[in-house]
């Protein structure tokens, strides 16, 4: 009941901010937030170092030698088409979305807003009362014990309805192919716990994926963006896994968070290039993160998303265009555990899988 009543309260003042601006942005939003997001928003919620999954490789070696595991393999055995959603057409697939031309446009630092950026930072002005009231909400009725959430997946669900209203006002709700693999996903997975990986190259991952996938999971995230207004409340509320990089303890401890929510039947979700791409063309995948599946013994959900780098590009802090006919994610079927299957074969796997649905441009090189 005090779930729904969250709900109620958030999609309320949505339909009541949709039109007016009600309150001050500056008491919200402030210019600093613009410094903090030029410096951490293409990484937001994925892994941080180009040579460090994650910052757990050796986090990761400490815990197979302790354990003596055996998480390595040297032959791919599985064939990947199995795994493969294709949902891009060969036209679709050769069309390139990237603007040559911007538009008019200013520069903050090395990142550019052009017309559409401003009417998207606009709407992002517009909902953020509305988000912040329904995690303030949340907030309050989690810290009375109002509400029975042990994983405080209320926060998620919070995070959910702004994105799908974000992406739907702006413009740049996605297509999802496959969408009965991913609206089943809780009632298949049976209360196992299940790594999400997906290919990285925008900010706007984030959102499109809390639209894509259904029911709650957990992000492992940069603990300085608990500092970014809302987006870091929403990570800290909700428990997601925050790793500080240049602390070895910290990098152990999110191996282990990671893993007790794999083991208690809640899903992760991971990026395992180890960092955005710049230019939207997949990277090499980092075994690192598939250690989790392996060691806890859950399947994997690759998730294909197509085109964000074209929507909202790397030298942008907003979209620069809507993403209407562009943005497309394809729900892969899940990657089953399989005894004997190791993480860097686990890895070449997934990352065929994902490649496989990108568009030509996309594609590793």
């Amino acid at each position: 009941m005090m779930q729904k009543l969250i709900l109620l309260v958030l999609c309320l003042s949505l339909r009541g901010s949709a039109f007016h601006l009600p309150f001050s942005p500056s008491s919200l939003i402030s210019t600093s937030v613009l410094s903090v997001l030029k410096d951490s928003s293409p990484e937001t919620i994925s892994d941080t170092s180009s040579s460090t999954p994650l910052g757990l490789n050796e986090a990761l070696n400490d815990i197979k030698h302790d354990n003596n595991d055996n998480t390595h393999a040297t032959v791919v055995q599985s064939n990947p088409e199995q795994y493969l959603s294709r949902g891009v057409d060969e036209d679709f697939a050769n069309k390139s979305f990237k603007l040559d031309n911007y538009g008019p446009l200013v520069e903050i630092g090395n990142k550019k807003v052009n017309i559409f950026g401003a009417y998207t930072f606009l709407i992002s002005l517009l909902t953020a009362l509305p988000y912040y009231l329904g995690l303030t909400l949340t907030s309050t009725l989690s810290q009375n014990s109002l509400l029975s959430d042990p994983n405080h997946n209320i926060y998620d669900t919070v995070g959910k309805i702004w994105s799908n209203t974000w992406l739907a006002l702006t413009l740049s709700t996605p297509l999802i192919v496959n969408k009965s693999t991913a609206t089943s996903l809780p009632s298949t997975l049976k209360g196992r716990g299940c790594l999400i990986v997906a290919n990285h190259a925008s900010w706007l991952d984030i959102p499109v994926l809390c639209t894509a996938v259904e029911g709650p999971f957990k992000f492992i995230a940069k603990g300085e963006l608990t500092k970014v207004p809302l987006i870091g409340q929403q990570l800290s509320g909700g428990d997601h896994i925050l790793i500080t990089r240049e602390d070895r303890r910290s990098q152990l401890q999110t191996f282990k968070s990671a893993l007790a929510y794999l083991n208690d039947g809640v899903p992760v979700m991971a990026f395992p290039e180890g960092q955005r791409s710049k230019t939207g063309r997949l990277e090499e995948f980092k075994p690192g993160a598939f250690s989790m599946a392996v060691k806890s013994k859950v399947p994997v959900l690759p998730i294909t998303i197509c085109n964000t780098h074209a929507v909202m590009p790397s030298d942008s802090f907003f979209p620069v265009q809507g993403g209407g006919g562009k943005l497309r994610v394809i729900v892969h079927d899940l990657v089953e555990y399989e005894e004997g299957r190791g993480e860097e074969e686990l890895s070449m796997i997934v990352r065929r899988v994902i490649e496989g649905a990108l568009p030509v441009e996309q594609r590793g090189e």
